[in-house]
């Protein structure tokens, strides 16, 4: 899959080691075009795990998007 503006992640992060998040969140980000979101879960974060990404506040919710 690729050329993607969105991808929903919520709670799934929270279960995988840290050499597999950095995996998957660098899967995420090849996958989606550039100004693409993430959204990921409350309790998440891609503190320590990508800093490809920007993290942006919408209401009540943490987004991170490629730019």
């Amino acid at each position: 899959m690729t050329n993607v503006d969105i991808i929903f992640c919520c709670n799934v992060l929270i279960y995988f080691d840290s050499t597999s998040k950095k995996k998957v969140v660098q899967s995420i980000y090849q996958t989606l075009n550039k100004g693409g979101m993430l959204f990921v879960g409350y309790s998440e974060s891609l503190h320590g795990v990508s800093q490809d990404f920007k993290l942006v506040h919408l209401h009540k919710a943490l987004v991170y998007k490629k730019e």
